[in-house]
């Protein structure tokens, strides 16, 4: 009797050492784009982020989900429905309740219960961080970009973000981690944006200055260079398979092409993919002048700073660039060039 007394004893601990750990999310998706949920653990092992399914949750008629997982102390837990996904917290005894409307899914997220000031937080600063880098990506894009007012404007914006972020640690318990998440990303984006108005003055120093050439092979194989092509005007389309916005505009690309091409040289140039992909891609597509650059020569265009795509150059009669950073063909404004 004595035994099985102190088994009992020892389940019941064991039970309630769990409960403890234990955190709860249930909910309800608005407009679910499909019929489950899960929730992930991610970690960092040998330089890798490794991930693992904790759990997960078919929704019902109505959209209504419920997770559980354990946690030790206040942990990072990864909500996803199939298509979106949030980084929360999630700490012992956390029993929340979330809904959220697909059709704006960061926009729309609140927590009720308990754990859920710390959720709310969190959501807020990500939308805020968010909304600042829209705001930043609108004054680089400009054709003037101007240097001052874009770090004067970075600098006032993280400050402020920074004493919201002392803010949100002072009055809200258990945000360590999220705190510690943001303010990294403060530092890294002061570095990157630094970096990225280097790199974008550096093309803008190009300008009417003799076009960096570049050599690939064209479909048939063969070595063909972009200095072929001088004598018209010039626009590049640096593009790759895998690139979704590259083949959105493909289509307007191909219209300039046809409409204008008798006076200007559209030259589609295929980088950082496979050779056969762009090959295959660029025969469907029917361009009329393609070239691929292997990545043994990919540093040919490194003064151009091809850092995201598509991205577009104009070079006129002379071989001097006009543009390193031109509009895209959907933009309407490319054109402008050479009409």
């Amino acid at each position: 009797m004595k035994h099985v007394l102190i088994g009992l004893i020892f389940l019941f601990s064991i039970q309630g050492v769990l409960a403890q750990k234990s955190a709860k999310l249930s909910g309800k998706i608005i407009n679910p784009k499909g019929d489950k949920d899960y929730l992930y653990k991610r970690w960092v092992a040998n330089g890798r982020i490794k991930v693992k399914a904790v759990d997960s949750s078919s929704l019902s008629k109505n959209g209504s989900f419920e997770l559980k997982t354990t946690v030790d102390g206040t942990e990072e837990v990864l909500f996803y429905d199939g298509f979106d996904e949030f980084i929360m917290l999630m700490s012992p005894g956390d029993k929340m309740e979330m809904t959220v409307n697909t059709v704006y899914f960061d926009e729309t997220i609140h927590f009720t219960g308990k754990g859920s000031e710390k959720n709310n937080a969190a959501k807020d600063l990500a939308l805020i961080k968010e909304r600042y880098l829209q705001d930043v990506r609108k004054m680089v894009a400009e054709d003037e970009i101007d240097t001052v007012a874009i770090f004067a404007f970075q600098e006032k914006s993280l400050s402020d973000y920074r004493k919201l972020l002392e803010d949100y640690n002072r009055e809200i318990s258990e945000m360590e981690l999220v705190i510690g998440m943001f303010e990294a990303w403060v530092e890294r984006d002061s570095r990157l944006m630094k970096k990225s108005m280097r790199r974008r003055l550096a093309v803008e120093g190009l300008k009417y200055k003799k076009a960096i050439d570049f050599s690939g092979v064209n479909l048939n194989g063969d070595s063909i260079s972009l200095s072929d092509f001088k004598g018209k005007i010039i626009v590049v389309d640096f593009w790759a398979t895998w690139c979704v916005p590259c083949k959105e505009e493909f289509p307007t690309y191909k219209k300039l092409e046809e409409k204008y091409g008798n006076d200007v040289n559209f030259i589609s140039v295929g980088i950082n993919c496979k050779e056969e992909d762009w090959r295959e891609m660029a025969q469907n597509e029917g361009f009329k002048n393609n070239m691929f650059i292997r990545k043994e020569q990919i540093e040919q265009i490194s003064g151009y700073e091809v850092n995201t795509l598509p991205r577009y150059l104009v070079i006129d009669k002379n071989f001097n660039l006009i543009n390193g950073r031109a509009p895209k063909p959907s933009s309407g404004e490319l054109e402008k060039y050479w009409r």
